[in-house]
């Protein structure tokens, strides 16, 4: 779906987009730069440095992280730090830029397709503010009530508009759908049900709590029901602006700062509860369980995320499966933790029972990632038994190893050392059967380490090097098959077609193309210095040493042919013009 929508977007407008957009200003809004000469830079976002690293050039609209080797334009930045799709990044920079997005469609088409989200962003918005007026007139005093009995007071249901849909079955049909046009939105938004020829409102006789994206518009609603019908809580279903598992309730208020720590509840009115007692850095996962998705999203803007559950089983089990998710993004400076309540408690009834202060020790005294996941992994071992040890090791050992933070290993490994009695870490290695190793080659191998190699590489870094290179796609003297050249020459003419163009409008040509993993491969090679003097030199050494290489095989070659008495004299004397070439080159 991602790839149909991106081919109906214009590629000249994605080219021009990347070019009007300030990379600096951009990333500055989420990191801190600093200006060096031409160049800014930071500590990167993307792995743990005290150094910076982290360089942005808006001549060339690229980042680069000299640390981590991380790099690209705009729109990949929007993708890697803030986590959106390739189609929000675009809609992200032209909102930034104050463009409507051209699509490659007729204009009515095009017209529809700009205005649709906004149509459904409109309505939504409109319903929740008819739920937040129902509450207060004669038919929601039931809600009102029942609010109030849960602890809400009247400054939280204003603050975050909550609302209550009357016991009707069509109310939002009849009063949004009054014609087939704003039904079909209607149905587009989730708000209503339509059943072979029957059409009902979805959320009938709930309180109803609104859910915001990060711009703090509505997409949807999570409703809690009044009476004993079943569910007892429902979301609204996936729309084109709603996906449940990419949401977390009450994240838009934490959006654009940078706190110590996010405590993630799993209902609405734990979130509610909490925030009116003035615990503000917290979110709901909306009654469903965590996913990675929201792990990057809560990492982007703390670096310590703390999971709050039932101290049950069913609450032991979420805890280890939010722990399994978050492995992969435990770098040395990112931490998980959690908290486990009496049994049967939920945090919006416990706090109200036991205070702030109570509830806010629990927090300071949260469960380590370390200490949760031996005391869930060594459960019923026995570590006086060898077995159990053995069995232990390889459990956590699994674990460990998926850990990318380089620190964080080296101490769980020490932990273990110390819980299954060994004097040395390094001994673990003997508990256990050493695995294969993963063959670490580097990926982007396509094409070997040459001269060629080089040359692309530095070309698409600095597309105006391109007035160095003679025609060599004319010469005789290369080989039409030769490792790289059908590349090289397709990068070359897109520069001489595109003579202003730059590093991130080149790699955006290429995103779509079968050869984009090769170019992105390419773009981590040589960015060893911004100094145009000594990339000016590398670039010729490397076009001169490539010319060189030609011309040797087809000497090479010349001379095999001599050796067999098959070169003609017209031969002989291509044998001399090619060492004369040789020689003026080194001669340069």
């Amino acid at each position: 779906m991602k790839k149909k929508i991106y081919n109906k977007i214009s590629k000249s407008f994605i080219r021009n987009l990347i070019n009007i957009t300030n990379l600096s200003d951009l990333i500055n809004k989420s990191i801190p730069l600093k200006k060096r000469g031409k160049y800014y830079v930071s500590c990167c976002p993307f792995h743990n440095e005290k150094t910076p690293s982290f360089t942005v050039n808006n001549e060339k609209q690229f980042y680069y992280c000299f640390g981590c080797n991380i790099y690209g334009n705009a729109l990949d930045f929007l993708m890697e730090y803030e986590k959106f799709t390739f189609v929000e990044s675009i809609e992200e920079l032209s909102l930034i830029n104050n463009l409507k997005i051209i699509y490659k469609f007729n204009k009515k088409q095009n017209k529809y397709k700009i205005t649709n989200k906004k149509n459904l962003y409109n309505i939504l918005e409109k319903i929740k503010n008819l739920y937040h007026k129902n509450l207060f007139e004669k038919n929601g005093y039931k809600a009102l009530d029942y609010l109030k009995k849960r602890g809400i007071n009247e400054y939280t249901i204003k603050k975050f508009s909550l609302g209550f849909s009357i016991f009707k079955k069509n109310n939002i049909l009849k009063i949004f759908g009054y014609n087939e046009k704003k039904r079909e939105i209607l149905k587009k938004t989730g708000m209503i049900i339509i059943n072979g020829d029957n059409a009902y409102d979805r959320f009938i006789y709930r309180i109803m709590f609104p859910i915001m994206d990060k711009n703090n518009r509505t997409i949807g609603f999570g409703g809690r029901v009044l009476n004993n019908n079943l569910p007892k809580y429902l979301n609204s279903p996936e729309t084109e602006i709603f996906h449940k598992n990419q949401i977390l309730y009450g994240l838009y208020k934490l959006n654009k700062k940078k706190i110590e720590y996010i405590l993630v509840v799993e209902g609405y009115f734990d979130y509610l509860i909490l925030n009116q007692f003035g615990i503000n850095y917290v979110v709901s996962s909306l009654g469903t369980s965590i996913s990675t998705y929201h792990i990057q999203l809560l990492f982007k803007i703390t670096k310590i995320i703390i999971f709050c559950y039932d101290g049950d089983n069913a609450g032991y089990k979420a805890a280890w499966n939010s722990l399994k998710k978050s492995i992969s993004y435990l770098q040395d400076d990112k931490q998980i933790k959690f908290v486990f309540l009496p049994y049967n408690e939920d945090p919006d009834i416990l706090i109200i029972k036991e205070g702030k202060e109570k509830f806010q020790n629990r927090i300071d005294n949260a469960k380590s990632f370390s200490d949760f996941l031996f005391e869930k992994i060594s459960f019923k071992l026995n570590l006086n038994n060898i077995s159990d040890k053995i069995k232990l090791s390889i459990d956590a050992l699994n674990i460990i190893s998926k850990i990318p933070g380089y620190f964080l290993k080296i101490n769980l490994r020490k932990l273990l050392s110390i819980k299954i009695g060994l004097i040395d870490e390094t001994q673990l290695n003997y508990w256990v059967k050493k695995k294969n190793k993963i063959n670490n080659l580097n990926k982007y191998s396509t094409i070997k380490k040459t001269n060629m190699r080089n040359i692309i590489s530095l070309l698409l870094q600095n597309p105006k090097l391109s007035k160095f290179i003679p025609s060599i796609n004319k010469l005789e003297i290369i080989e039409k098959d030769y490792p790289g050249l059908n590349i090289f020459i397709n990068l070359l003419n897109i520069i001489n077609k595109n003579p202003n163009i730059n590093t991130g409008q080149l790699l955006e040509i290429y995103r779509n193309k079968e050869s984009y993993k090769i170019i992105k491969s390419l773009l981590k090679i040589n960015i060893k210095t911004f100094d145009n003097k000594l990339i000016e030199k590398n670039f010729l050494n490397n076009i001169i040493n490539f010319l060189i290489l030609i011309i040797k095989k087809k000497i090479k070659k010349k001379i095999t042919k001599f050796e067999n008495n098959n070169l003609s004299l017209k031969e002989k004397k291509k044998i001399n013009l090619l060492n004369n070439i040789i020689i003026n080159i080194y001669n340069i």
